[in-house]
């Protein structure tokens, strides 16, 4: 870049030369700021704030959740993040995750360690156990896509262990709502729906959060449609869906998990104030009103 030397100060011009410097100084009148873009469609949120939303607004702050095949308490931890009172009854058939729950919240009075599988009915059941990664451990054995996809995840051992229906540990624990049953049992949803029909059917679990497959990763393991299915008979509507999980080789969704509102939380989600459809058309057409 050349540099210009610094020579003594000009005198202002007059007359013809004057105007044309004043012209090509003189500027327009400023610009419009730009305008504001519309507001595109609302942000997708995790279920947990979702959850906490939807039961804030339903004047609930010390939800009742079943957490259902537990493992280590991870997910365990969260919920009590996002509700510090809340009661969690932790379900798990699997030894090693019952050590490390007793590890970890031994002495929290807000959870309780239940060493039990829940299933379709109540009784005894063979349980199959991963030997590298536990949490894929389950009541069904495991089917040809997930010997595929995790080879290193072969059954180490089979036990048997408890098996008791949601419907009777209510009743017996002196349960009257659950307003959270969160499921991750490696394709035995099916089935612990099937045995909480009475309490879905008296509106008793307001919302159900699960893992849900869309290949057959274990025999017998319904899908997620079959599931959907079910719980439609017993007025729970899907919410949302959360964390698709795909195949690395040729993209196909796998598993994910899913969000469905009882009616009692699905009357709460559809409240709406009588002037929403005009407040929300001015604000996408006129944010800055």
């Amino acid at each position: 870049m050349k540099h210009r030397r610094a020579g003594p100060a000009r005198k202002p011009q007059t007359g013809q030369s004057r105007q044309v410097t004043e012209t090509r100084v003189r500027r327009g009148p400023p610009s419009a700021p730009p305008a504001k873009s519309s507001p595109g469609p609302p942000k997708p949120i995790g279920p947990w704030a979702a959850m906490r939303a939807l039961l804030a607004k339903a004047g609930v702050s010390e939800p009742v959740i079943f957490d259902v095949g537990a493992h280590f308490g991870d997910v365990t931890w969260l919920l009590l993040r996002a509700w510090p009172a809340a009661k969690v009854y932790c379900f798990e058939p699997e030894p090693l995750g019952l050590e490390k729950l007793h590890e970890r919240f031994d002495g929290d009075p807000r959870v309780t360690i239940v060493p039990l599988a829940l299933g379709s009915r109540s009784g005894t059941a063979k349980f199959h156990i991963c030997g590298q990664n536990t949490e894929m451990s389950s009541l069904l054995p495991r089917g040809e896509h997930l010997g595929r996809r995790y080879y290193r995840h072969e059954v180490r051992e089979t036990i048997s262990v408890s098996v008791e229906t949601i419907d009777r540990y209510m009743e017996e624990s002196g349960i009257d709502v659950v307003h959270l049953l969160k499921m991750d049992v490696q394709g035995g949803e099916y089935n612990i729906v099937r045995g909480a029909k009475d309490s879905l059917v008296g509106r008793s679990i307001w919302a159900i959060y699960s893992e849900v497959l869309f290949v057959t990763l274990y025999e017998k393991a319904a899908p997620f449609w079959k599931l959907c299915r079910l719980l439609d008979k017993y007025g729970m509507t899907i919410f949302d869906v959360y964390n698709l999980q795909r195949s690395w080789i040729n993209r196909q969704l796998k598993y994910a998990d899913a969000l469905w509102l009882g009616p009692i939380l699905r009357a709460v989600a559809n409240d709406y104030p009588e002037d929403w459809l005009r407040k929300s058309l001015e604000h996408r057409m006129c944010p800055d009103r």
